[in-house]
């Protein structure tokens, strides 16, 4: 299944020329959810679907180019199709695009977020690359998740990051975090603002790119995505 979904995910990803600007990520959501009775809005959030595992997709930042929130579209834009392998997940979506985890409002959405869908599944996703990681100024990739993932699913990983010429990090110095495999890492509740709001049996998987990466849209998209589709796959077996 999770194949399948991946290979959908490839085939729509290779249609992305360029980054959407948060603005547009907003119209997107928006329309949708006007013209598409199966997207709900409620309150932030845009929800799709009925399965038993609920899972909360974000994207957080600031102004400018939205990788994160087009990885959003990109994926939502599939759920709208009968063919697409997605819709066989038994997943609730629940689409969050935007939040500015730097302000006191975009904290407390996120928390309202939490406290109202109870989420399986939490998947982060940042908009912008940061300049530098703490004691390093260059990184390939890494990941942050609040518990281990099997070993199939964060193969899989690995693997699509090495096909696509990216290392994983063996080590992040000076990180608040506990490393528990090559790339992988146990965030802390003081790893972000928010982290400690996270219900202990929910998944939260983060990924994370170097700048020096020199990734087209089109390969950055596919990369987030699919990681968050793996982790959500670990999470429903």
């Amino acid at each position: 299944m999770i194949e399948a979904a991946i290979y959908d995910l490839l085939n729509e990803s290779i249609k992305v020329e360029k980054l959407l600007s948060q603005a547009e990520v907003y119209e997107y959501f928006n329309r949708t959810a006007t013209y598409d009775n199966r997207f709900i809005k409620r309150g932030y959030c845009y929800s799709f679907g009925k399965g038993p595992k609920s899972c909360l997709l974000c994207s957080y930042g600031q102004l400018g180019e939205a990788a994160g929130g087009t990885g959003l579209v990109t994926l939502a834009n599939l759920l709208q199709r009968d063919t697409c392998n997605f819709r066989n997940m038994p997943v609730t979506w629940h689409f969050a695009p935007g939040l500015d985890m730097l302000t006191d409002q975009g904290i407390s959405t996120f928390r309202t977020l939490i406290k109202n869908l109870q989420p399986d599944f939490i998947f982060a996703l940042p908009d912008s690359l940061p300049e530098k990681f703490p004691g390093k100024p260059e990184y390939s990739a890494h990941f942050f998740v609040k518990h281990a993932l099997p070993d199939k699913h964060s193969g899989m990983i690995r693997s699509m990051f090495f096909k696509s010429g990216i290392e994983l990090d063996k080590v992040v110095e000076n990180a608040q975090a506990e490393p528990i495999e090559q790339g992988f890492f146990l965030a802390t509740a003081t790893h972000k603002p928010f982290f400690a709001e996270i219900p202990a049996n929910c998944q939260f998987l983060q990924p994370v790119f170097g700048s020096a990466n020199d990734l087209l849209p089109a390969d950055r998209v596919f990369l987030q995505i699919a990681t968050g589709l793996v982790g959500i796959d670990s999470i429903t077996r």
